[in-house]
């Protein structure tokens, strides 16, 4: 069989027709070559990462990383946040290992039979596993935010771990920072369960009386 002979001025157009459409069928063919296996190395990167992130989402979601409920315990001098608070930590039936932040003026008013022993300087721990500590009842935002940044550790530990924190405000302080403190630390370790507010009637009557409507 002879060599097929270069193409030249001599070559019939339809041949030259049938080279162009081979090429351009050859490039197509390539491209989509080029772009399957693009879209496989994608998809490929995107299971991965999803195998990552179903990874790390079940780090963050075991108990050591769960997210801790909050309450805010407020309320007039006198009104019982602390009778009632203690009440509360002497129930077998809450089911919480509890820390209890005293955001009071004074000593920290946690029932003296309920306390079992003093483990870290400012923090004791109840019979029942519960925990309390204390912070400055003119504790800055910035202040607060430190304090509950050592409570997290204090959870990393596991002798100091606790699943529940209730915050008792002082009953002559606006409990507005701390509320927004925690509503704005939502996407945190922290997340605000609810706020319990007690008033006695006395006080209130007495509010009431010194309101100009």
């Amino acid at each position: 069989m002879s060599p097929k002979p270069p193409l030249t001025s001599t070559t019939p157009q339809w041949q030259l027709y049938l080279y162009v459409v081979i090429f351009l069928v050859l490039s197509v063919v390539l491209s989509n070559v080029i772009a399957w296996f693009k879209q496989f190395r994608q998809e490929a990167r995107i299971a991965q990462k999803t195998t990552t992130l179903t990874q790390d989402a079940a780090v963050a979601t075991s108990p050591t990383k769960a997210v801790i409920p909050v309450t805010i315990l407020t309320g007039f001098l006198g009104s019982g946040k602390t009778t009632l608070l203690n009440s509360i930590l002497s129930s077998p039936d809450h089911g919480f290992k509890i820390m209890v932040l005293e955001n009071e003026l004074g000593a920290v008013s946690i029932d003296h039979d309920l306390i079992a022993n003093h483990p870290r300087e400012g923090v004791v721990v109840m019979q029942n596993g519960c925990m309390c500590c204390s912070a400055p009842a003119t504790a800055t935002t910035n202040e607060l935010e430190r304090i509950l940044d050592q409570l997290l550790e204090m959870q990393a530990a596991a002798t100091d771990s606790f699943d529940y924190l209730i915050v008792e405000t002082t009953g002559v302080a606006d409990p507005g920072p701390i509320l927004k403190t925690f509503l704005e630390l939502r996407a945190s370790r922290f997340r605000l369960d609810g706020v319990v507010a007690l008033v006695d009637t006395s006080s209130l009557l007495k509010m009431d009386s010194q309101q100009h409507w």
